[in-house]
């Protein structure tokens, strides 16, 4: 009999639509069908309906469109790797956005090159940093090049819109001292890099 412990350590497992391997559904995408042949991207893994799962990498997307989901529904889908790569990158916005808001209200997120750069020349290691795209000068200074070298930067959205959000007229840098968003800023973060070059990979081939 399975004791308490191991019940709440369990993690589910789930099947690949596109290599068939099974990887924890954390790992992985999870696609729900909305209607009799369309699909769409639940990065939260919240979306009610039948759902498939597929890691996040090029070749099983591909293999997933070319097939694997409509075995795993049992009927044929409808989409493409322009439409499902650009359905991960807003939904990947969507989430840094919502986790940033959520650092914020609990009063986690620093914001402002000089109370970040302060925390950073205390050692923080576990510090995520949210740079805008159009940050300027900033991107080029020491201590921001030294967390790039440590991969504890993300180069993320402009600072007009961070600064919206965030109840600012603009915003060049914030960070968040909690690692549990930390850790899921990094996750959305590579899903939206990683299917933006997919986009335009995908524009070149036309």
């Amino acid at each position: 009999m399975m004791s308490a412990a191991t019940l709440t350590t369990t993690k589910l497992t789930r099947t690949c639509a596109g290599c068939s391997a099974k990887a924890e559904g954390e790992a992985l995408l999870r696609v729900v069908r909305v209607d009799a042949s369309t699909i769409a991207v639940d990065l939260n893994q919240r979306m009610v309906g039948r759902g498939a799962y597929v890691h996040p990498t090029a070749q099983c997307v591909q293999r997933a469109i070319r097939g694997g989901f409509a075995r795993s529904f049992g009927e044929n889908v409808t989409v493409s790797m322009p439409i499902f790569a650009n359905q991960v990158v807003r939904g990947a916005h969507r989430k840094m956005q919502g986790l940033l808001l959520a650092a914020h209200r609990t009063r986690s997120l620093l914001v402002g090159a000089d109370l970040v750069e302060r925390r950073v020349s205390e050692d923080h290691n576990d510090l995520r940093i949210v740079l805008a795209r159009d940050a300027g000068s900033i991107a080029t200074s020491n201590w921001i090049q030294e967390r790039v070298a440590k991969g504890r930067v993300m180069a993320w959205s402009t600072r007009h819109e961070l600064g919206r959000w965030l109840g600012r007229s603009e915003v060049v840098v914030c960070a968040t001292t909690d690692t549990r968003i930390g850790a899921a800023l990094e996750g959305a973060y590579g899903l939206q890099i990683t299917f933006e070059a997919l986009e335009r990979l995908e524009a070149q081939s036309v």
